[in-house]
């Protein structure tokens, strides 16, 4: 499932094709249980990668195209944040920690499990790592965003997707289920385990 391209339902085909890089692909087929139909009809072709976009026009990751004025103008045009990295754009002037939004008062002392629903954006530094080809069903963990390129989050996070090119980094995001406004979008490049990190040893510290 790691390397899952998407997953479809229904009578509809996807709206743009399904382009892979490697030279072969498996499908699978689960119908329900209700009558006899035809299953399913499929058509493919090879082409080259520089085929995929027009002249002049640059690839996304997710084999979209974009124009070069497109680059960097604060705008998803990729669909994935491939055109808005690596842009070297000022970051925003506020203090790390302190949100400029009025929080909301939770009832409970319990802040993540019981929780309330936060306002939108009062949390700007807070990342959401997903795993590709399960969208939007791909949350796995969170993460604090530590400055315009590193996220930090739990170590045991990474157990069963320890390569960089499994994740995603959502920030911005306030639906679970749908792409907000000011969400973006970003690949991960590397994954580094603390030190002598294994997953598995748990400590307990005890008062003096």
């Amino acid at each position: 499932k790691e390397n899952t391209i998407g997953a479809y339902c229904g009578i509809e085909p996807p709206s743009n094709p399904i382009i892979t890089t490697k030279n072969g692909i498996h499908l699978s087929f689960r119908s329900d249980y209700m009558g006899q139909r035809r299953g399913f009809h499929a058509q493919y072709e090879t082409i080259l990668p520089s085929e995929i976009c027009p002249r002049g026009e640059l690839r996304c990751k997710n084999n979209r195209c974009y124009k070069p004025e497109q680059k960097c103008n604060g705008v998803d045009d990729c669909n994935d944040g491939t055109d808005e990295e690596e842009c070297n754009l000022p970051l925003p002037d506020y203090e790390c920690g302190i949100s400029t939004i009025q929080l909301v008062e939770s009832r409970s002392a319990d802040r993540i499990v019981g929780g309330m629903e936060a306002r939108p954006g009062s949390w700007p530094w807070q990342a959401d790592l997903q795993t590709e080809g399960f969208y939007p069903n791909s949350h796995q963990c969170g993460g604090i965003l530590l400055n315009h390129q590193w996220v930090l989050t739990a170590g045991h996070c990474l157990k069963g997707y320890p390569n960089a090119a499994d994740w995603q980094i959502h920030l911005g995001n306030h639906h679970r289920f749908k792409r907000d406004r000011y969400e973006q979008i970003r690949y991960v490049k590397t994954l580094i385990l603390y030190p002598g990190y294994e997953g598995k040893e748990i400590i307990s510290l005890s008062p003096k």
